[in-house]
């Protein structure tokens, strides 16, 4: 689609796309960087940054788009996740009110950023990069990567409050074929349809979709075998998001200027050989 054109988008974690604004994708770094998001045009061009005042990033791996507390408003979720830097029994996702993007692409301060925290069973410690929100319901869900390749999938229930701590529950427990390739096995990024019938789920080498029905349960639709979609060859790939239609799915790695892809679903993927 184009080339991120931001110089300040070094290493995109994450990707999700806005379902009122036709023409933003939000993204963000990785960890040692500033808490600012990054609205971007569908060819890569830079449409301005926000810094989520009251935060900051420890190690943001994953962004997700969904509903909160209002109802009508689309809210923007943000994982402070990651164990690069720290290995922590407590996360953090940050949940703000998705800004309205202008053509100015000056810097802005977004407030009304809310902390939600989290821990999972026993307090043990897990990397998840992955995070999405589910539109039937508003529960939230944390996707964990492992070298193994099982990664968990745990949800907080909807309504996430922010004046308490939420203990995550393990819903699904997912291995994923090793193909040999580098990272085939670690999850980095995933996203839910608009409507929640499907979810991709990333890895470093492979992208694997799960359908879902309209009376399944995120752990229902986890359980049947995925597919395989389709990626380009990235340095390091990890952000992955549904376009606002749902009809397909963008990609970006980490890196300076990166290409910016688009897949469109035209089709029923082909079940994958190794389910």
């Amino acid at each position: 689609m184009g080339t991120v054109a931001s110089s300040h988008v070094v290493e995109a974690s994450g990707l999700v796309a806005s379902r009122k604004q036709p023409d933003v994708l939000w993204v963000h770094n990785d960890s040692g960087n500033a808490a600012t998001l990054y609205a971007l045009g569908r060819d890569g061009r830079n449409r301005g940054s926000y810094q989520l005042a009251g935060c900051e990033c420890i190690d943001w791996e994953d962004i997700a788009l969904g509903p909160g507390p209002a109802p009508g408003t689309d809210y923007l979720y943000v994982a402070d996740s990651g164990t690069n830097n720290l290995a922590r029994d407590v996360i953090t996702v940050y949940r703000v009110p998705e800004p309205q993007v202008t053509d100015s692409q000056a810097a802005k301060d977004l407030s009304g950023a809310v902390a939600l925290r989290f821990s999972y069973p026993g307090h043990r410690v897990h990397d998840a990069e992955t995070l999405f929100i589910d539109p039937r319901g508003g529960d939230l869900y944390l996707v964990t990567k492992s070298a193994a390749g099982d990664s968990g999938v745990y949800r907080a229930a909807s309504p996430i409050l922010e004046d308490k701590p939420h203990q995550l529950e393990l819903v699904k427990l997912l291995e994923w074929p090793d193909t040999g390739a580098r990272g085939a096995t670690r999850t980095t990024g995933g996203d839910i349809a608009p409507d929640g019938s499907a979810i991709i789920l990333k890895t470093y080498t492979q992208a694997l979709w799960f359908s879902r029905g309209k009376t399944e349960s995120i752990a229902e639709a986890f359980s049947r075998a995925p597919c395989a979609l389709k990626l380009a060859t990235e340095p390091q790939g990890e952000a992955l998001g549904f376009s606002a239609d749902g009809a397909g799915y963008y990609t970006v790695s980490e890196g300076s200027h990166q290409p910016l892809y688009y897949f469109a679903l035209q089709a029923a993927p082909p079940l994958h050989p190794n389910p």
